[in-house]
């Protein structure tokens, strides 16, 4: 490997799209490419085939850090981290590589009863002082309880991965967890960083079927199966704790603002809080998990941001796209309900078009504030709020958060998913530390 010009890349499994970059020790993208994560709407839900997933992600890496390596002749891609979404997983058969079950989106309910018997069989107070979360059918547990009391058996040597995990184990052929992805399944004992016995025997299959579990830094293997003998890959992390690090926003006096298909805000802390603090939190709104920063935990709240606003896009008959320069006033001509907790149709959303988008998105604006509050009442005030995502250069979004949050500032760099996967690698791989401050610009 050239050890002089030593380049990283990040793989970043989303909602809507899977992400690949590669980037110099600079901080430069040299290349990157994506495709739509491949959901498809069943009788059950919204799911997607693992074996297509792992076929589109090799497909996606070797294309992307074969360009990078083309463009920058000479150098090598050391490193590979991987980041997703954490509470999406599935069984797979580490003999022959196969997914064994459908994954399903974090957003499908078909797991909803199964989360009422964790309510009533382990209870809400006992969850959140083990997983640092609420009850929610979400959670990866939710779902391997439904795959049991469904009558599935997994075959011997068969482990439940997350999609991260499913990525990197497709690449080096080594079953492996990390903590803070997996804190996102509901089968985390979060202050103890191991699989809680517990709530993995609650599931019906115990811990035999949950693979080995560490840190972020700690190297799975190496990408073999798509030809890169020399790239080390890495489980980065939950998708929204990277992106905080590819911001630059780990400082316990920041607010990230992570706005994909979800809207999260998150606060990093350390980790000595006590398991009544857990249960404070989790009763306040929030949720709590091990963070890609070594003793650290994250402190999160969530909404569903992007689809309230497109209810009211699709209502309304906006193109919002053409919005995208629009400069809302401080106060709305026209009021709506909010989005975010009330139906909204044609009827109620009469009026100028613009100004009912500049409405809507002051009101789940006004929903993120009481997010960031609640935040802020758990860990300490904010001295500013960096936000990233794909709403950041949609003005009226970020005018009615500039209008309402304080020391409010736009990243405007790379994709911060996959850009802190691969600065995370870097570090890990020691082939050097990238600031990210490097690539931050600031809009105030």
């Amino acid at each position: 490997m050239n050890q002089r010009d030593p380049l990283a890349a990040g793989l970043d499994i989303g909602t809507t799209a899977t992400k690949c970059m590669v980037v110099d020790m600079e901080g430069t993208v040299v290349a990157e490419d994506r495709f739509a994560t491949p959901w498809v709407q069943s009788r059950s839900g919204r799911e997607l085939d693992g074996g297509v997933l792992v076929d589109q992600v090799k497909s996606l890496v070797t294309g992307t850090l074969e360009a990078a390596e083309k463009l920058r002749h000479g150098s090598r891609v050391g490193a590979l981290g991987i980041t997703s979404m954490g509470q999406s997983g599935a069984f797979v058969d580490t003999r022959s590589g196969d997914c064994l079950t459908p994954v399903i989106s974090w957003d499908d309910r078909r797991t909803a009863p199964f989360s009422d018997r964790l309510e009533s069989e382990i209870g809400q107070e006992r969850f959140a002082r083990i997983a640092g979360l609420p009850i929610d059918p979400s959670w990866s547990l939710c779902r391997l309880r439904q795959l049991h009391d469904e009558g599935f058996r997994p075959p011997r040597g068969a482990v439940w991965l997350g999609m991260a995990d499913l990525a990197a184990f497709a690449l080096t052929g080594c079953p492996r967890a990390e903590y803070s992805l997996a804190c996102q399944s509901g089968l985390v004992d979060v202050l103890d960083a191991e699989w809680s016995p517990l709530l993995a025997d609650w599931t019906g299959y115990g811990r035999t079927v949950l693979p080995a579990i560490g840190p972020s830094t700690e190297q799975v293997g190496r990408a073999a199966s798509v030809g890169f003998d020399q790239t080390a890959v890495f489980i980065a992390g939950h998708d929204h704790a990277v992106a905080c690090a590819g911001v630059g926003a780990l400082d316990p006096d920041v607010m990230f603002d992570s706005c994909g298909t979800a809207e999260t805000l998150v606060r990093s802390i350390p980790a000595g809080v006590s398991r009544d603090d857990l249960a404070s939190m989790v009763e306040q709104g929030l949720m709590v998990g091990r963070h890609v920063l070594d003793s650290h935990l994250a402190v999160t709240a969530s909404q569903g941001t992007t689809r309230a606003l497109m209810r009211v896009a699709d209502a309304a008959g906006i193109d919002f796209r053409s919005l995208s320069d629009h400069q809302c006033p401080s106060t709305p001509e026209v009021e709506l309900p909010n989005p975010l907790v009330s139906d909204v149709t044609g009827e109620v959303l009469q009026g100028d078009l613009k100004q009912i988008w500049c409405a809507a998105n002051g009101a789940v604006a006004d929903s993120a504030l009481e997010m960031a509050q609640r935040l802020e009442r758990a860990c300490g005030p904010a001295r500013c709020t960096v936000m990233a995502g794909g709403w950041r250069t949609h003005r009226p979004f970020t005018d009615a958060r500039r209008q309402r949050m304080p020391g409010f500032e736009i990243y405007l760099g790379p994709e911060a998913g996959p850009f802190g996967a691969a600065l995370g690698a870097a570090r890990s791989a020691g082939l050097g530390t990238v600031s990210p401050q490097s690539n931050r610009e600031t809009a105030s």
